[in-house]
């Protein structure tokens, strides 16, 4: 089922996130009206968006889950409620990184045209502002995990990988466990290892294959 939204509740929605947060009801008819943006639902384990489809488009999860996948079905990272999606490919002047927005669950998903999002970031200064801010913070985090996953120990990897992918404080293994040891570079061994650290130190509880945190202050202090 698709949505149509008047210019005042797409307003609603998009002010959630701080690259739109001081865009006025007058932008948003200008930029997003008509089937310019648009809400769309899908049922769990359902390819939501591609970055291969033809009309390039930004998302935001308004409700339920998602997660970023590659073309072979490797977890890039989950998505949380309000995140947004495709904005880093606007301007990829090569081939996209191919990835599809898959569902785990019922989800809502805002959907805006990429054109129309590209003439808002280039002609609305305070957008460009909080784009270029919002994205300086995604290059400099990617940086930081990128040390901790090369230079760290075992429980700064695995705290890196659980802050990524919990939701709601709540981390489900997307993979067996031999293979999440495989993408944090470490041994099997170290990586149950370093659950038992971080149980005992209080930062997650595991309970069967479900962790859960508990402390996630502690676990950023510790990455």
């Amino acid at each position: 089922m698709n949505t149509i939204l008047s210019a005042s509740e797409l307003l609603l929605h998009l002010k959630q996130h701080p690259i739109f947060s001081e865009l006025t009801e007058e932008e948003v008819t200008t930029y997003f009206s008509g089937d310019r943006s648009e809400i769309k639902a899908f049922p769990p384990k359902k390819i939501a968006y591609s970055s291969s489809a033809e009309r390039v488009r930004v998302g935001i999860l308004l409700s339920g889950r998602a997660r970023v996948e590659t073309d072979a079905q490797a977890l890039v990272k989950s998505l949380r409620v309000g995140e947004l999606f495709g904005i880093a490919n606007l301007y990829a002047e090569d081939e996209p990184f191919p990835t599809s927005i898959v569902t785990t669950a019922e989800a809502k998903i805002l959907f805006l045209d990429g054109a129309a999002v590209k003439r808002l970031i280039e002609e609305v200064p305070s957008v460009r502002r909080a784009y270029l801010t919002f994205q300086s913070g995604r290059i400099v985090y990617l940086n930081q995990k990128i040390a901790t996953l090369t230079a760290g120990n075992a429980e700064r990897r695995l705290a890196v990988f659980l802050l990524d992918y919990e939701q709601d404080g709540v981390f489900i293994p997307p993979c067996p466990m031999n293979r999440l040891a495989e993408l944090l570079g470490i041994g099997r061994a170290s990586l149950y290892r370093a659950i038992d650290a971080l149980c005992d130190e209080g930062l997650i509880e595991k309970q069967g294959k479900t962790i859960y945190l508990r402390n996630k202050d502690a676990l950023l202090r510790l990455i």
